[in-house]
């Protein structure tokens, strides 16, 4: 079934920028959400003595992952 297998890229391109997001901001996963072409990961970033930061990050799978081959 391709329906699966393009689910499975998603959740696997999705992981890979969850932890490239998580890696380069130092904060803790919010949400995730797998759209057509990019996965857009929000994590709440702490402050010393600041409020914590909501941050979006938006990440096409091409830039994950450059070795897999997404069809376009």
């Amino acid at each position: 079934m391709a329906g699966q297998n393009q689910i499975a890229y998603k959740i696997q391109d999705c992981s890979n920028a969850v932890d490239e997001v998580l890696s380069k901001t130092k904060g803790r996963l919010l949400s995730v959400k797998p759209r057509d072409n990019r996965c857009i990961v929000s994590v709440i970033v702490p402050h010393d003595d600041q409020r914590p930061e909501k941050v979006v990050v938006r990440i096409d799978y091409a830039d994950v992952d450059d070795s897999q081959d997404n069809g376009e």
